[in-house]
């Protein structure tokens, strides 16, 4: 598979043999006159529901004690407020996709279905065909880029910590999944640039060509380094006026902040 490149061809993914050498390889092929550029398919982890609303002071800060602590008052994102806003805007609904695990439709919070936060297709409806022709057969809420699948909520009663993550950064607005990260290489859950290229890009598709008012997505994740198939794919999307919301990182292994400025966190 492949994503839609901004040059001349297409961003291809390769797979290296087994016992091959990945520098000996991006090696060769940047050396190729034919190759624009060549990268590693970097790995990505999550970076951590309103239910715990009243402990979160970046949404709203009152001062509220957590954890014993005390917040300061209105150093927050008055995150109401927005929510309060972002129903319509010049009357049409607003649309964020969010880059992540699956997202619950059971959740209080959200739900799919007429009114509810989760997204349904109107433009693919479930016959087995794509009827929209994107390429995603009966992506109904949207699609599983890591597993290659229309589910994009794989979580149960019996392992709730499953598309937790992205059922945690899910709220606001009308949701679009577009999952990427997934717990099936272990935890923290795990995605590669290639399968984040193809989630960004779809919802730039959706804005396109079917004129869905994606304002925004939410990426509350990070690892590797510099991509610039990642990029053009931002670029992509901010081309289409799409914001490109990030996690600030979790302050690494201490889970103490450090200095973006002087301590890079892609992306």
């Amino acid at each position: 598979r492949h994503a839609v490149a901004a040059g001349d061809g297409p961003t291809e993914l390769v797979r290296v043999p087994p016992g091959g050498s990945l520098p000996a390889l991006l090696a060769r092929l940047r050396a190729d006159a034919a190759v624009e550029y060549a990268e590693p398919n970097w790995i990505y982890t999550t970076q951590s529901n309103d239910t715990h609303f009243p402990q979160q002071w970046a949404l709203e800060n009152s001062g509220q004690a957590v954890s014993g602590m005390r917040g300061a008052i209105d150093a927050d994102i008055d995150a109401p407020n927005a929510w309060a806003a972002a129903p319509a805007e010049s009357g049409r609904t607003v649309y964020i996709g969010v880059l992540d695990e699956g997202i619950d439709f059971n959740h209080p919070d959200l739900g799919a279905g007429s009114g509810r936060a989760v997204w349904t297709n109107p433009f693919d409806p479930v016959d087995g065909i794509d009827n929209d022709g994107n390429g995603y057969v009966d992506d109904v809420h949207g699609w599983d880029f890591a597993g290659n699948d229309n589910s994009v909520y794989d979580g149960n009663a019996a392992d709730a910590g499953i598309d937790s993550h992205g059922t945690h950064v899910a709220s606001g607005a009308t949701i679009i999944p577009t999952k990427f990260l997934s717990v099936a290489d272990g935890l923290p859950p795990r995605g590669t640039t290639a399968h984040a290229v193809l989630a960004l890009d779809y919802l730039t598709d959706l804005k396109t060509r079917h004129g869905l008012n994606i304002v925004a997505t939410n990426n509350s994740w990070g690892g590797g380094g510099y991509s610039q198939a990642l990029l053009d794919a931002i670029v992509r999307a901010a081309r289409k006026e799409i914001l490109f919301i990030v996690a600030a990182g979790n302050g690494g292994s201490d889970e103490i902040g450090d200095d973006n400025d002087g301590l890079t966190s892609y992306p």
